[in-house]
């Protein structure tokens, strides 16, 4: 799981605010993104991802799927990745 940590850190550092992913971490984001949990909800009607700032912790940055229409929503890789940490090894 730090490795996966590290991975989407890593894109949210080389990505520039409001630049959009590149297509290899569009791909791995979608993936993630289904891991969270309301990810069917957030991947309907994706056009890309971007970074930024957290609209709330305004000096954390994060990703944002961009939809169709152009609106934009903010997501937590890490609550992504914890959800897939427990959908291999479920808590007892």
């Amino acid at each position: 799981m730090e490795s996966l940590k590290a991975i989407f850190k890593g894109i949210v550092m080389k990505t520039k605010n409001g630049c959009n992913v590149t297509e290899e971490a569009k791909e791995k984001l979608a993936e993630l993104l289904k891991y969270h949990d309301k990810g069917d909800e957030k991947l309907k009607e994706l056009k890309d991802f971007t970074v930024g700032f957290h609209p709330v912790y305004n000096k954390t940055r994060c990703f944002f799927v961009i939809k169709e229409d152009g609106t934009r929503e903010d997501f937590s890789f890490h609550k992504c990745i914890h959800n897939l940490a427990n959908s291999i090894t479920p808590k007892k």
